[in-house]
């Protein structure tokens, strides 16, 4: 099961959950396998995703939890799923990678307030 306050997040496709994580692991697979650094990869993000960006880090960000996944089984999962449903969880993922990274608010655990006993 996915854990926001861990930087995870759901998928559910063909009635089964997958957990993404985008780690600092995962960023630098996905570095490796586009030759390019994340700055750059971001930016074309902003723009028209390309599958091949999409699937390089959907791939990347399976890896923790589900490291049977090769990059064929990842494009499988998008045409399952779908361009938008990816796009979203993709997009997601990184939200919450990079509002670690900036010390920003992130999905928190509920918990008590107060002052104590």
């Amino acid at each position: 099961m996915a854990n926001p306050i861990k930087g995870e997040v759901a998928l559910v496709v063909g009635g089964a959950t997958y957990t993404i994580k985008l780690g600092r692991n995962a960023l630098a697979s996905v570095e490796g396998l586009l030759g390019k650094g994340f700055p750059e990869i971001a930016k074309s993000l902003s723009s028209e995703p390309q599958i091949i960006v999409l699937r390089a880090i959907l791939w990347a960000g399976l890896q923790r939890h589900h490291p049977e996944i090769d990059l064929f089984g990842a494009g499988d999962l998008m045409d399952e799923a779908g361009d938008d449903l990816i796009t979203e969880k993709v997009g997601e993922a990184l939200r919450i990678t990079f509002l670690e990274a900036k010390g920003e608010n992130r999905p928190q655990r509920p918990g008590r307030r107060g002052t104590g006993a």
